[in-house]
């Protein structure tokens, strides 16, 4: 079996399909006309086997599969940009294509704060200027990079006959940050989040440059909370598809006693059916990120204690919650999730293993712990 080693720099989030989901815009073939679950997985630096892993995803039951694309990897040097070699995306495309993957293109530029700087490469902080906005200089500096990755990928597109069904430009271009860092994070509260310094004509350029490349799918945004930026219908920078993270338990300290839940977040408060029609009116509830582990900063009690809040519980309170009313009650179409990767390992993999249905399946691979 011929394999390529792709995978080292690419992340792969899992999409479960619920039927069905049905766009203004034809994605897939309607005998495939399906909504997407998403699940990330993860696996160790040696593992290169594509084909091997989406033919293990599929017997799941899944139906796509999420990628980001690393630019520190690809530009080592301003205005090269590789994607031959070990970074050519075909061999990628041909094993999900064969497996009956869809794919859900991810390349940034800025990719997610679990990699180092974003993803940006190391150049770009000798840049002056400011970052993720129209600063001419920055602008420069990810054309090369927005020119080599949007052509690459157009040639996957089911448009061209390949697997690639959506495509996300940034991500998570939510917040502002002030001298303290973004503290609005620690008020989880739709008006505790401040969005006025977001640059929209930015979000215009990268997704322009990127439909100049031969991207023609539809773009979907992933906004890091329920508040609405770039929601289709809402102006400069709108994407077709509108999707928002959620965090019950948020991105603070697990609380020392796991059976204490007074620090979780009521769903209500964060997203409802009657925000969403305020936010993005004829688009479909998309929950693009929830949360499948929680953090374990340097001091505290450690992974298996903060383990403890994420567990069967969690699972059946939460996915259920998000599953069933979103499904069957307040929905006509099914809705996407996608679980962020701070993945409960070992215990979760044994304690979630036949949970598909409640969105909670854990690795198909294991990384070994």
């Amino acid at each position: 079996m011929k394999t390529n080693p792709i995978l080292h720099f690419c992340i792969l989030c899992i999409v479960f399909a619920t039927p069905p989901l049905r766009l203004s815009f034809a994605l897939v073939d309607k005998t495939n006309q399906t909504a997407l679950l998403q699940k990330l997985i993860t696996w160790d630096e040696y593992s290169v086997i594509v084909r091997d892993i989406f033919q293990k995803v599929r017997a799941l039951g899944y139906s796509a599969v999420s990628f980001y694309l690393d630019w520190v990897l690809l530009e080592h040097e301003p205005g090269h940009v590789h994607m031959e070699g070990v970074f050519d995306l075909t061999e990628f495309f041909d094993a999900a294509s064969g497996a009956g993957i869809y794919l859900i293109a991810r390349p940034g530029p800025y990719i997610n704060a679990e990699v180092s700087g974003g993803g940006f490469p190391g150049w770009l902080s000798r840049l002056p200027g400011r970052l993720r906005s129209t600063d001419e200089n920055y602008l420069d500096a990810i054309a090369p990079y927005i020119k080599s990755t949007g052509e690459s990928i157009a040639k996957g597109q089911i448009t061209n006959g390949g697997p690639v069904i959506l495509f996300q430009p940034e991500n998570e271009y939510t917040l502002c940050v002030n001298t303290t860092g973004y503290t609005q994070v620690n008020n989880m509260t739709v008006g505790g989040i401040d969005s006025s310094c977001l640059d929209k004509e930015y979000m215009v350029y990268v997704q322009k440059k990127y439909r100049e490349a031969g991207i023609t799918v539809p773009y979907i945004i992933y906004d890091a909370f329920s508040v609405g930026n770039f929601a289709h219908g809402s102006g400069a920078g709108a994407g077709d598809i509108y999707s928002f993270d959620h965090y019950p338990l948020g991105w603070g300290v697990a609380p020392p006693d796991s059976s204490n839940w007074s620090a979780f977040l009521d769903p209500l408060r964060m997203y409802n059916f009657t925000l969403h029609n305020r936010m993005a009116p004829g688009s479909p509830m998309a929950i693009s990120e929830l949360q499948g582990g929680v953090p374990d900063p340097w001091g505290r009690p450690g992974v298996e204690q903060a383990a403890a809040h994420i567990n069967s519980e969690f699972a059946r309170v939460f996915y259920k919650f998000n599953y069933g009313f979103r499904v069957t009650i307040r929905l006509p179409r099914a809705p996407l999730f996608r679980v962020e990767f701070f993945d409960v390992q070992k215990k979760a993999a044994e304690v979630f293993r036949n949970s598909k249905y409640l969105g909670i399946l854990r690795c198909c691979v294991l990384k070994h712990a």
